[in-house]
């Protein structure tokens, strides 16, 4: 039985990469006028020729092409790899002081010089990715200076965290997105997972003393700082001292968490690590099934201090339900975890995904109907948590 529900995960994923989600990337989003990719592609699937592109977008097409250039091995994924990769390296890269910018106009010029700390995370899961699909020397060295950048300015020792936004030149934090008068937040649970991802795969091309101690000092911030004992959620915003700002269990982050710590734990190879990791993770996946509905989908994130749920099934909370109840089945959860992931896969093809005009549905109600009011791409719509997930569902199939 559980033969026939993994070739079902293997064979949907490896049909929705090919046939759904490549396919748009590589038709609808390509500017073959002024290069590079549009910064938006608006809900009638049409490109917005106008709109800046922002460096999280770029950087996760960077990574898509390249995650699906070394699983597929096809030249078609290569070459659209090594076109993100350019545009993204001449365009979104500071010479001057280091890092990536927030966004550019469709010219290619810096509209906003900013340096948010999360985007600079995807640029290193990006070049990372690229160097592991290719072996470009130049893109371990560009790497490098990311994460040099990451630890030597984002990283504050006396916070013993990230900081989540720097101005061009890195000299002092910096307002962002998540910033209020009366709501002093300086460290998110976001950025640091979104650290931690890149981080891992940074150590697979790279494992030196200084990477792995890096790595080592994020996971033990998530087990000491992040990961809420009480209750098994995570800890979302914080000050400088970490003191928690605001109660949100964000649960498709959770999941998310749940397999990123294991991937994490997984690649330093530390046992004592590990057996620390073991205790998270799990309870991680449990708190964020308070979310899981009977369909099969996932809510966003629900606020106990106010009760309010947000009850849309967003595209890429999806995703990763696929990917941690995989993960949860794999690491001895239960086979009632596969059957999630299969539940979950089936959702995703009936309510999520959009065969006719590619992708997928950025957003879905709680009846299962797509919103058609939302982009198909822009700053934070792009193909990674959907691509990702087919490839992990593809490559732990196959091991």
């Amino acid at each position: 039985m559980s033969s026939a529900k993994c070739g079902f995960l293997k064979q949907t994923a490896e049909r929705e990469l090919k046939e759904v989600i490549l396919p748009f990337w590589m038709g609808r989003a390509v500017d073959l006028m002024r290069g590079g990719f549009y910064g938006c592609v608006g809900p009638d699937n049409q490109p917005v020729p106008d709109a800046p592109r922002g460096d999280i977008l770029n950087a996760r097409l960077v990574w898509a092409f390249s995650a699906a250039a070394r699983v597929l091995g096809e030249p078609l994924c290569r070459a659209y790899a090594d076109r993100a990769y350019g545009y993204f390296r001449e365009h979104f890269v500071d010479p001057v002081y280091g890092g990536v910018w927030w966004d550019v106009n469709p010219d290619g010029s810096v509209k906003t010089d900013f340096k948010y700390v999360y985007s600079n995370g995807f640029a290193l899961y990006a070049f990372s990715e690229y160097y592991r699909a290719t072996g470009e020397p130049q893109a371990l060295e560009d790497a490098w200076k990311i994460f040099r950048i990451l630890e030597e300015r984002a990283f504050q020792p006396e916070c013993g965290g990230y900081l989540e936004c720097f101005p061009r030149n890195w000299k002092e934090e910096f307002r962002h997105l998540y910033h209020r008068p009366s709501r002093p937040v300086a460290m998110t649970m976001n950025t640091h997972l979104h650290i931690l991802e890149p981080y891992t795969n940074f150590y697979r091309i790279a494992p030196t003393a200084e990477t792995r101690a890096a790595l080592v000092r994020l996971i033990e911030i998530f087990l000491d700082r992040i990961f809420d004992p009480a209750d098994g959620h995570f800890r979302t915003l914080f000050d400088r001292n970490w003191n928690s700002l605001h109660a949100e269990h964000s649960y498709g982050h959770e999941i998310e968490g749940s397999w990123l710590l294991r991937e994490a734990a997984d690649v330093l190879g530390d046992p004592e690590i590990s057996k620390r990791v073991d205790v998270v993770w799990p309870r991680l996946v449990r708190a964020s099934y308070e979310g899981r509905c009977e369909d099969g989908s996932m809510i966003y994130e629900y606020h106990p201090d106010t009760g309010k749920r947000r009850l849309g099934r967003s595209w890429w909370v999806q995703a990763e339900l696929v990917v941690g109840s995989l993960n949860a089945w794999q690491h001895g959860m239960g086979e009632s975890y596969l059957d999630d992931a299969v539940q979950t896969m089936e959702y995703i093809l009936h309510h999520v995904s959009d065969r006719r005009n590619g992708d997928w549905f950025e957003l879905v109600d709680r009846f299962g109907v797509p919103s058609l009011s939302e982009n198909k791409a822009d700053h934070w719509k792009c193909p990674y948590h959907n691509s990702r997930m087919c490839l992990e569902t593809m490559v732990r199939l196959s091991e």
